[in-house]
């Protein structure tokens, strides 16, 4: 994605201790959080829909964020400029 490519160049994933798990809203939205970490290269557990919840959100060492913009902040926390 746009959005990925442009923010993420020559900068690496740093490494993970723990497991993100997305859940899903049951709306549009979903797919774009899916894709956005899919994407990304980044390792998780997708959960289906939950009741009441108005967009998609992650879950990661006790931390909730909720909708596109939030996990976008996410998944770029999860980068480390390349030095080289």
């Amino acid at each position: 994605m746009i959005y990925l490519d442009r923010r993420m160049k020559n900068k690496s994933l740093k490494p993970q201790q723990g497991v993100i798990f997305l859940y899903s809203s049951g709306k549009k939205e979903d797919v774009l959080a899916y894709r956005l970490l899919t994407e990304a290269g980044i390792p998780f557990k997708n959960f289906g829909g939950v009741r009441g919840e108005q967009t998609p959100y992650i879950e990661f060492k006790g931390w909730r964020y909720s909708g596109i913009d939030e996990i976008k902040e996410f998944i770029s926390s999860l980068y480390i400029e390349d030095r080289g």
